[in-house]
């Protein structure tokens, strides 16, 4: 099934004279996307196409500042140019300071955000910049507590930092919230199964979601470290009505290896009786793994009974374990307090002058 990509809205010269200058550069960058998305056009197409798709203004404007004998190149860098005078760079970084997190926004759009600002400051230093305003606009005193005690930050170091801390509020939340659900009479049950599967599966083992996508029911491999719910180029068109819109998310794996954007979508979801409605959808090259991740997850009740199965070694493999026997058996393990390994010697090797690094376990992150 072919891949549905709907044009760019039109560019408003008008709609504030202020940001003229930074609003046409990020569209001519959402542009440069759109085209690496259709696919190869020859560059007489790639301007009509530049000035169909930026709309009456800037045509008007192509022909006073007389581009129309121009390249695309030429069209593009004579736009700029009359664009670019109007960019205020004090205006700029009044509001690059302005910037704070806001309320339930992770720390990798927050920093995106501050990057796109960034973009027309003029910062001799743009790294150090953008270090300060994370750590004066971050909503978490616990963040700017932990930066604060880190001599010499890096902004690699400082999104180490903030992931860590993320994750660590994000499984507490969902600790406590489970534990006040009245709905569910067997949370503390789902928690403890939870742990173990996540534990103790095997490598090639995977907790698995069926969720209705624009109503074709789609595997989906649950993964709570990761930032954003992806699905592949080959699964994508399986999916009825996606309609893909340019992105600008990186993805990169672990290793640094980039993850090559198709598009983005906001898709209809269904999962068992609930009715989700819209939620984003990011397509990825290639035919990989297709991710259920938190953005969806905060929405999505999902039936963890159905998901997880605690089984035990010595049984078949369908004989599912009492779990009041397991806790009654091992209680100790369950105590709700830090426990300690006892009579045992560890020995740690590292390496001379080695640096302590932290790596989520998830297989994506975006910048």
């Amino acid at each position: 099934m072919p891949i549905d990509i709907k044009s760019l809205d039109c560019f408003s010269i008008g709609e504030d004279p202020k940001s003229v200058g930074t609003r046409w550069k990020q569209w001519i960058g959402s542009f440069e996307i759109y085209l690496e998305a259709i696919g190869k056009v020859d560059k007489k197409q790639q301007k009509a196409l530049l000035l169909h798709t930026a709309g009456k203004e800037v045509q008007e404007l192509y022909k006073t500042l007389n581009l129309t004998n121009g390249s695309l190149e030429d069209t593009i860098e004579g736009l700029t140019n009359y664009f670019a005078p109007q960019v205020n760079k004090y205006f700029e970084r009044h509001q690059f300071v302005l910037a704070s997190q806001e309320s339930g926004e992770k720390i990798d759009t927050f920093v995106t955000r501050l990057k796109k600002l960034a973009a027309t400051c003029e910062f001799v230093d743009i790294e150090e910049s953008l270090i300060e305003r994370i750590i004066e606009g971050s909503n978490s005193q616990e963040l700017q507590k932990q930066l604060l005690q880190v001599k010499k930050l890096t902004l690699q170091k400082v999104l180490e930092i903030a992931r860590a801390l993320e994750m660590v509020n994000y499984q507490s939340n969902v600790s406590s919230s489970s534990n006040e659900d009245s709905v569910h009479k067997t949370t503390e049950v789902e928690e403890f199964a939870f742990h173990i599967n996540s534990v103790n599966k095997d490598a090639q083992e995977r907790l698995m979601a069926q969720i209705e996508i624009n109503g074709k029911l789609t595997p989906m491999q649950i993964d709570t470290a990761a930032d954003v719910t992806i699905i592949s180029e080959r699964v994508a068109q399986t999916i009825p009505n996606l309609v893909l819109r340019p992105s600008d998310k990186v993805l990169k794996s672990y290793n640094g290896t980039n993850i090559e954007v198709v598009g983005s979508s906001q898709v209809k979801v269904q999962y068992n009786n609930q009715e989700i409605g819209k939620l984003p959808l990011t397509v990825v090259k290639g035919k990989g793994q297709t991710l259920l991740v938190l953005d969806w997850l905060r929405c999505i009740k999902l039936d963890w009974p159905s998901i997880l199965r605690v089984t035990g070694t010595k049984q078949e493999p369908t004989e599912e374990i009492s779990i009041t026997n397991l806790l009654s058996d091992y209680k100790e393990v369950f105590e709700d307090r830090v426990g300690t390994v006892k009579n045992a010697q560890a020995v740690l090797v590292l390496k001379k002058n080695a640096t302590p690094r932290f790596f989520a376990q998830d297989q994506f992150h975006m910048h």
